[in-house]
């Protein structure tokens, strides 16, 4: 028994790694039916403190999260609509969006208590994120200026309000604030630029939801919850370590390396050894520089 008990856990994580990706493949699938649909990939919504609103449709005047906007694509389309009530949308879990590695498809807390009505204690979360570029804020849309958010949905779509922010949509990522990204605009190919992966999360705090990153719900707007980078001064994609938190890294619970779905819709396994600088190039949809190996 002692002999075969490795072999056990081994075959385990095997089959939990495998499930990931497909989670990775299924999503990655729903953005990609979403730009074709709609002509874009779609925004991340507006900022942590907001939540869904079901009468402003699923582009740059919806508050909520790119997960929320893709709703109708996962076979989720009550989840999407006006027959949810709100309260029990935040709370409705996505198994696909949680890694089997890492912790069960369950709700936890929400523990941002600044976030806007309607709120719930225990929300549904979020193992994965999408590619907001390689700057160093995955909140902001772009580099070089602060991450801000609106306070009332009419400065929300108002581009002057955003505009005199200093908002400006200049982010190399595919999913970012504000975002409407169509796939003519991912010039250095569509196999050479990440879409979304596994984030980065603390072991120490997997169901607590106070983890960097991971305390609203995967509804919520943008935000580092459902929004990563890879920005090179932060380095390569990390192995859940405990006590080591990050709100930028993306990340998992494998041994050997992350998951992260290309824009092509191909899911592979992205060493934790990768070149940090390579790593990076998969995160800008248009640098124009040579590609490398992401093994």
């Amino acid at each position: 028994m002692a002999l075969l008990l490795p072999a056990v856990q081994q075959s385990r994580q095997t089959a939990r790694a495998v499930q990931c990706k497909s989670h990775l493949h299924d999503i990655a699938l729903a953005l990609l039916l979403r730009e074709e649909t709609r002509g874009a990939l779609p925004s991340s919504g507006w900022g942590w403190k907001w939540p869904p609103h079901v009468d402003r449709g699923d582009s740059e005047h919806q508050p909520g999260s790119w997960v929320y906007c893709i709703l109708p694509y996962i076979e989720q389309g009550p989840l999407f609509g006006e027959q949810t009530p709100d309260q029990v949308r935040l709370s409705t879990v996505l198994s696909n969006f949680y890694c089997p590695s890492r912790r069960p498809a369950e709700v936890y807390p929400c523990t941002n208590d600044e976030v806007y009505a309607p709120r719930a204690e225990l929300v549904a979360k979020s193992d994965y994120a999408a590619n907001a570029g390689d700057h160093d804020e995955p909140n902001a849309a772009g580099p070089g200026h602060a991450f801000v958010q609106p306070e009332t949905l009419a400065q929300g779509d108002d581009p002057t309000w955003w505009a005199m922010q200093g908002v400006v949509l200049d982010s190399n990522g595919l999913l970012f604030q504000r975002s409407s990204i169509r796939m003519a605009e991912i010039t250095d190919g569509t196999a050479n630029t990440y879409l979304v992966g596994e984030k980065s999360l603390d072991p120490e705090h997997y169901t607590s939801g106070a983890g960097l990153g991971d305390k609203e719900s995967v509804y919520h707007g943008d935000d580092d919850d459902t929004c990563r980078v890879t920005f090179i001064g932060d380095g390569s994609p990390r192995c859940d370590t405990p006590g080591f938190a990050s709100r930028t890294l993306f990340g998992s619970a494998h041994p050997g390396g992350c998951h992260m779905a290309m824009a092509d819709g191909s899911v592979h396994t992205i060493h934790y050894k990768i070149d940090v600088q390579v790593h990076c190039r998969f995160g800008n949809r248009r640098d124009g520089l040579p590609e490398e190996t992401m093994h």
